[in-house]
């Protein structure tokens, strides 16, 4: 597996798992995002990314960094 392909296998583990430590579903973190449900299922499922300024925005909602929201060991 490639290094990206470990980091969006990851970012898919994490969101998921922020999400519900945060005890949100995925129409709740999507209405706080602005996006369409379905975007935050294809992230979880690790068959989309969503774009960084997203990423920012998911950082900020789940208060952590991008990197460990990523699962990046920096």
């Amino acid at each position: 597996m490639s290094e990206n392909e470990v980091i969006t296998n990851n970012f898919a583990i994490n969101i998921r798992a922020l999400r519900k430590k945060h005890k949100l579903t995925q129409k709740q973190l999507s209405e706080k995002l602005s996006k369409k449900e379905s975007a935050v299922r294809m992230w979880e499922l690790n068959k989309n990314e969503p774009s960084l300024t997203t990423l920012i925005k998911l950082a900020e909602i789940f208060e952590v960094t991008l990197d460990e929201l990523v699962g990046v060991n920096a």
